[in-house]
């Protein structure tokens, strides 16, 4: 049988995934849901035996760790998110019946706004901010400032797998989800936001915790690579799928060694 919504989260947090888990499971009920985590380090063992619980060991880029957790979810949807967050109460299921109505065409996206801060106490984003035109770092030639941007998108899977999912050669998530969601509206899709926040996240500035590795691909690499992309060639709506294959394996950026806990990566 198939789950009507499947949740994928490339995580190094266990710690956190309890909370994640109780957040959704609380609000689901009626729904046919899974959640798919792919990291290097096991669930806890107070989810080990949950039926809707899938899990992939992996030292990859979180790029690829997604193109790898996708082949693991098999819901009509799919609902990227974090591990550093938990699901707002009653926001799930409005998300999903929006996702269901928004199905006309193969491109439609309803985007799964949230907000993040330090102990959860971030501000909601302004309606404008899921515009790219808001932002300065994509006001790119290649770029319609009117297009709508999503990080934690729900979206109909297939259409995930049909248009090639992520450009791996990115490292970190942002600019690979900015990519895929600009493709899909040059598809003749369009992104809805979600009628009521969704994800509400915690928040490491900087290099400061365990996001050096973040900030630092996001600034570097990651941002040369976009800015190039959007500024030259219009880049293409769909990729391979398996281009992932040139880039899997382990994330030095991330993990000096295959650590085996957590607290071994932080030094903790």
């Amino acid at each position: 049988m198939f789950e009507e919504l499947s949740i994928l989260v490339p995580g190094i947090r266990p710690h956190n995934w309890t909370r994640l888990y109780n957040s959704i499971d609380s609000q689901m009920e009626g729904i046919r849901w899974s959640i798919v985590f792919v990291g290097p380090f096991d669930p806890p063992v107070e989810l080990a035996n949950k039926p809707n619980l899938i899990y992939e060991k992996s030292y990859d880029r979180p790029t690829v760790a997604v193109q790898k957790g996708m082949q693991l979810c098999d819901g009509h949807f799919i609902y990227h998110t974090v591990d550093d967050g938990y699901c707002l109460p009653n926001s799930l299921k409005p998300a999903l019946q929006l996702a269901q109505e928004h199905n006309t065409h193969f491109a439609n996206v309803v985007n799964g706004t949230y907000k993040e801060g330090a102990d959860f106490n971030g501000n909601s984003w302004l309606p404008e901010a899921w515009k790219a035109g808001f932002h300065s770092d994509l006001r790119l030639p290649l770029i319609n400032p009117a297009w709508k941007i999503s990080l934690q998108p729900i979206m109909r899977t297939e259409t995930f797998f049909d248009i090639g999912g992520f450009n791996c050669q990115f490292e970190y998530l942002n600019h690979a989800f900015h990519d895929m969601i600009f493709r899909l509206q040059r598809l003749g899709g369009t992104i809805l936001d979600s009628p009521t926040e969704i994800c509400c996240a915690g928040h490491m500035p900087g290099t400061t915790g365990d996001h050096a590795p973040i900030h630092n691909s996001q600034t570097g690499p990651d941002q040369l690579l976009f800015n190039l992309m959007y500024s030259t060639t219009e880049p293409p709506t769909h990729i391979d799928y398996n281009n992932y294959r040139i880039y899997e394996g382990v994330w030095e950026r991330r993990f000096k060694r295959q650590y085996a806990t957590y607290e071994e990566m932080c030094n903790l």
